[in-house]
């Protein structure tokens, strides 16, 4: 069973005067924000987005540009420290310490003072790759392990629970509000929950084709879902009733099957002064996806946490939510570079 959501015919693609083929989806965006405003877009070496205007040249990387500052490039590709710059802040962050994955003792003795549930996921990481939620103390070695394969070092911090928002903003004072709801599924009563997430995949993209070429995501059936199933008790031969939600996994990441819902207008005032902290807590940052815990972020956040800032956000999902309207965060990132285009006539 599906609910009704957004169907999106991706406008760019009808432009006759860029060939977008190729080319991931967040750089589709920028491309056609920027030719809207009458700015030449090209590549050089063949993956940075060059836009110039008149004499004025500026790069992008998917959505990293160079309006932002080498040291906040730096300081926000770490977890570990970008939460010390908010916490320096007075901005709410989990509790955690940062780790080399080969300090398997030390993270055994930390996860045990903290007392309560942790997440491991790399210090470096991005998309929800190798995050481990809720993890029990007897798994903690194996999934060391398993982030040891691909990473060097690791966080380790306390579960935060609630729901989960991206908040994208910009210096400019641009803020968009994206609620990141896990991959999941809607019962009928009469299909199982591997019939209905084959039901859902159907013109989903596959996580593994390069580049993106549709906004929704396939849901894979993966370790983590089978693990997060039997956590409830449910396998997948399992029959939801008529319209229980099952979710799949624990992360609410877009890029593995998550849905976007628009929240910009519905969101508390005070959500949006805690985004442009945050973005003020880290030196020379000009833009940033905000990952926000919080129980409703329609009401003034008594307790939340933000997770991470992310300084290569995909910025495709807030184009094109699941459900919700569009908002246009291509737009403001060369809003930001060419600020001189920001009132030119769009085409």
């Amino acid at each position: 069973m599906e609910e009704e959501h957004n169907t999106w015919e991706l406008g760019f693609q009808t432009r006759t005067d860029f060939n977008f083929k190729g080319i991931e989806l967040t750089t589709c965006l920028i491309i056609d924000a920027a030719l809207k405003r009458g700015i030449h877009a090209g590549f050089v070496l063949g993956k940075y987005l060059e836009l110039s205007f008149n004499d004025k040249r500026q790069l992008f990387y998917i959505s990293d540009n160079t309006s932002l500052s080498y040291i906040a490039q730096k300081i926000s590709v770490s977890k570990t420290d970008t939460k010390a710059f908010l916490r320096r802040a007075g901005i709410s962050v989990p509790e955690g310490k940062r780790f080399q994955t080969e300090e398997l003792e030390k993270i055994l003795a930390y996860a045990d003072a903290l007392q309560r549930p942790i997440v491991i996921k790399p210090d470096m990481g991005s998309e929800g790759k190798g995050v481990y939620c809720d993890v029990a103390k007897q798994d903690i070695p194996q999934v060391v392990r398993e982030v040891g394969k691909k990473y060097k070092s690791l966080a380790v911090e306390e579960q935060v629970f609630g729901n989960e928002y991206r908040v994208f903003a910009t210096i400019d004072n641009y803020v968009t509000v994206l609620m990141r709801r896990p991959a999941n599924v809607l019962g009928d009563g009469i299909q199982t929950i591997a019939e209905l997430i084959k039901e859902k995949n159907i013109g989903r993209h596959p996580k593994s084709e390069k580049p993106l070429t549709y906004p929704f995501i396939k849901i894979e059936v993966d370790d983590v879902v089978l693990r997060y199933l039997a956590q409830q008790k449910l396998t997948l031969d399992h029959i939801p009733q008529a319209n229980e939600r099952v979710y799949l996994r624990n992360n609410s990441n877009i890029s593995t099957g998550g849905e976007g819902i628009d929240m910009t207008d519905d969101a508390h005032p005070a959500v949006i002064d805690i985004a442009r902290r945050a973005l003020a807590a880290i030196p020379g940052m000009t833009y940033a996806g905000i990952d926000l815990m919080t129980e409703d972020i329609t009401q003034e956040p008594h307790k939340y946490a933000i997770l991470e800032m992310n300084n290569m956000p995909g910025i495709w999902p807030l184009h094109y939510p699941y459900i919700g309207k569009s908002r246009d965060a291509a737009g403001a990132l060369v809003d930001l570079v060419f600020p001189e285009t920001k009132h030119a006539k769009r085409e």
